[in-house]
Protein backbone atom coordinates (compact mmCIF):
# COMPACT_ATOMS: atom_id res chain seq x y z
CA UNK A 1 0.00 0.00 0.00
CA UNK A 2 1.32 3.44 -0.86
CA UNK A 3 2.29 5.48 2.23
CA UNK A 4 -0.24 8.24 1.58
CA UNK A 5 -3.24 5.87 1.28
CA UNK A 6 -3.68 5.32 5.05
CA UNK A 7 -3.64 9.11 5.57
CA UNK A 8 -6.30 9.56 2.88
CA UNK A 9 -8.49 6.87 4.42
CA UNK A 10 -8.08 8.34 7.91
CA UNK A 11 -9.30 11.72 6.62
CA UNK A 12 -12.24 10.16 4.77
CA UNK A 13 -13.17 8.21 7.93
CA UNK A 14 -12.87 11.41 10.00
CA UNK A 15 -10.17 9.84 12.17
CA UNK A 16 -7.83 12.79 11.49
CA UNK A 17 -8.46 16.28 10.17
CA UNK A 18 -5.70 16.57 7.58
CA UNK A 19 -2.67 15.15 5.84
CA UNK A 20 0.37 16.27 3.88
CA UNK A 21 0.92 15.15 0.33
CA UNK A 22 2.11 16.29 -3.07
CA UNK A 23 -0.07 18.37 -5.36
CA UNK A 24 0.50 15.83 -8.15
CA UNK A 25 -1.04 13.10 -6.01
CA UNK A 26 -4.17 15.03 -5.12
CA UNK A 27 -4.77 16.24 -8.67
CA UNK A 28 -4.31 12.81 -10.21
CA UNK A 29 -5.25 10.21 -7.59
CA UNK A 30 -7.31 11.96 -4.93
CA UNK A 31 -9.31 14.58 -6.85
CA UNK A 32 -12.54 13.20 -5.37
CA UNK A 33 -11.41 14.44 -1.95
CA UNK A 34 -11.22 18.03 -3.21
CA UNK A 35 -14.15 18.34 -5.63
CA UNK A 36 -17.58 16.90 -6.23
CA UNK A 37 -20.04 15.33 -3.82
CA UNK A 38 -17.38 13.46 -1.82
CA UNK A 39 -15.20 16.53 -1.25
CA UNK A 40 -13.86 16.55 2.29
CA UNK A 41 -10.62 18.49 2.01
CA UNK A 42 -9.16 21.88 1.25
CA UNK A 43 -5.53 22.72 0.53
CA UNK A 44 -4.25 25.10 3.22
CA UNK A 45 -0.72 25.88 2.09
CA UNK A 46 1.67 24.83 -0.65
CA UNK A 47 5.36 24.46 0.08
CA UNK A 48 7.69 26.37 -2.17
CA UNK A 49 7.57 29.80 -3.74
CA UNK A 50 4.92 29.26 -6.40
CA UNK A 51 1.43 27.80 -6.48
CA UNK A 52 0.47 25.77 -9.53
CA UNK A 53 -2.49 26.94 -11.59
CA UNK A 54 -5.13 24.44 -10.54
CA UNK A 55 -8.72 24.87 -9.29
CA UNK A 56 -7.88 23.12 -5.98
CA UNK A 57 -5.25 25.76 -5.30
CA UNK A 58 -7.18 29.01 -5.88
CA UNK A 59 -6.34 31.40 -3.05
CA UNK A 60 -3.85 29.00 -1.43
CA UNK A 61 -0.63 30.72 -0.30
CA UNK A 62 2.87 29.50 -1.08
CA UNK A 63 4.89 28.93 2.11
CA UNK A 64 7.92 30.96 0.98
CA UNK A 65 5.82 33.94 -0.11
CA UNK A 66 3.90 33.80 3.16
CA UNK A 67 7.16 33.67 5.14
CA UNK A 68 8.51 36.68 3.22
CA UNK A 69 5.27 38.56 3.88
CA UNK A 70 5.62 37.77 7.60
CA UNK A 71 9.18 39.15 7.57
CA UNK A 72 10.97 35.86 8.20
CA UNK A 73 14.79 35.80 8.00
CA UNK A 74 16.91 34.54 5.12
CA UNK A 75 17.75 31.47 7.23
CA UNK A 76 14.02 30.78 7.71
CA UNK A 77 13.52 30.96 3.95
CA UNK A 78 16.55 28.71 3.41
CA UNK A 79 15.00 26.16 5.79
CA UNK A 80 11.75 26.22 3.82
CA UNK A 81 13.63 25.77 0.52
CA UNK A 82 15.68 22.88 1.95
CA UNK A 83 12.56 21.17 3.26
CA UNK A 84 10.85 21.58 -0.10
CA UNK A 85 13.78 20.46 -2.28
CA UNK A 86 12.50 16.87 -2.68
CA UNK A 87 9.10 18.16 -3.86
CA UNK A 88 10.74 20.54 -6.34
CA UNK A 89 12.73 17.68 -7.81
CA UNK A 90 9.68 15.36 -7.93
CA UNK A 91 10.90 12.08 -9.41
CA UNK A 92 14.67 12.30 -9.77
CA UNK A 93 16.86 9.78 -11.48
CA UNK A 94 20.47 9.81 -10.35
CA UNK A 95 23.76 8.39 -11.49
CA UNK A 96 27.11 8.19 -9.74
CA UNK A 97 29.30 11.33 -9.88
CA UNK A 98 31.93 9.54 -11.96
CA UNK A 99 29.52 8.84 -14.87
CA UNK A 100 30.94 10.70 -17.89
CA UNK A 101 29.18 13.92 -18.88
CA UNK A 102 28.29 12.65 -22.35
CA UNK A 103 26.44 9.70 -20.78
CA UNK A 104 24.59 12.02 -18.42
CA UNK A 105 23.55 14.17 -21.39
CA UNK A 106 22.44 11.07 -23.34
CA UNK A 107 20.31 9.94 -20.39
CA UNK A 108 18.78 13.41 -20.06
CA UNK A 109 17.93 13.51 -23.78
CA UNK A 110 16.35 10.04 -23.58
CA UNK A 111 14.30 11.08 -20.55
CA UNK A 112 13.15 14.27 -22.31
CA UNK A 113 12.26 12.26 -25.43
CA UNK A 114 10.26 9.71 -23.43
CA UNK A 115 8.30 12.43 -21.65
CA UNK A 116 7.42 14.10 -24.95
CA UNK A 117 6.21 10.83 -26.52
CA UNK A 118 2.53 11.29 -27.52
CA UNK A 119 1.64 7.67 -26.65
CA UNK A 120 3.08 8.00 -23.15
CA UNK A 121 1.36 11.34 -22.61
CA UNK A 122 -1.96 9.91 -23.82
CA UNK A 123 -1.66 6.91 -21.48
CA UNK A 124 -0.73 9.15 -18.56
CA UNK A 125 -3.66 11.47 -19.25
CA UNK A 126 -6.02 8.49 -19.36
CA UNK A 127 -4.72 7.39 -15.94
CA UNK A 128 -4.83 11.01 -14.65
CA UNK A 129 -1.09 10.94 -14.00
CA UNK A 130 0.97 14.10 -13.93
CA UNK A 131 3.88 14.05 -16.36
CA UNK A 132 5.30 17.47 -15.63
CA UNK A 133 9.01 17.22 -16.21
CA UNK A 134 11.95 18.71 -14.39
CA UNK A 135 14.96 18.79 -16.66
CA UNK A 136 18.32 17.46 -15.50
CA UNK A 137 19.60 21.02 -15.44
CA UNK A 138 16.71 22.11 -13.17
CA UNK A 139 17.30 19.20 -10.80
CA UNK A 140 21.05 19.95 -10.72
CA UNK A 141 20.31 23.59 -9.87
CA UNK A 142 17.94 22.58 -7.05
CA UNK A 143 20.47 20.09 -5.64
CA UNK A 144 23.24 22.71 -5.81
CA UNK A 145 20.98 25.22 -4.03
CA UNK A 146 20.30 22.62 -1.35
CA UNK A 147 24.04 21.93 -0.97
CA UNK A 148 24.61 25.69 -0.55
CA UNK A 149 22.04 26.01 2.27
CA UNK A 150 23.66 28.01 5.09
CA UNK A 151 24.98 25.86 7.95
CA UNK A 152 22.89 27.68 10.61
CA UNK A 153 19.72 27.00 8.59
CA UNK A 154 20.63 23.31 8.28
CA UNK A 155 21.32 23.12 12.02
CA UNK A 156 17.89 24.64 12.74
CA UNK A 157 16.23 22.23 10.32
CA UNK A 158 18.02 19.24 11.88
CA UNK A 159 16.91 20.36 15.34
CA UNK A 160 13.30 20.76 14.19
CA UNK A 161 13.27 17.32 12.58
CA UNK A 162 14.72 15.60 15.65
Amino acid sequence: MRPWVPSRLAVKNKEVQGFCTQVQLITSLAADMFEGPGACCKVLIVTGSEVEDHPFLKGVPAAEKLAEKLGKSKDDLAILRAMNAPNRIARPLAVAPEVPGDRVQALRRAYDKAFSDPELRKAAEKMKMDLSLKTGEEVSRIVQELLNTPKPALASLKEAIQ
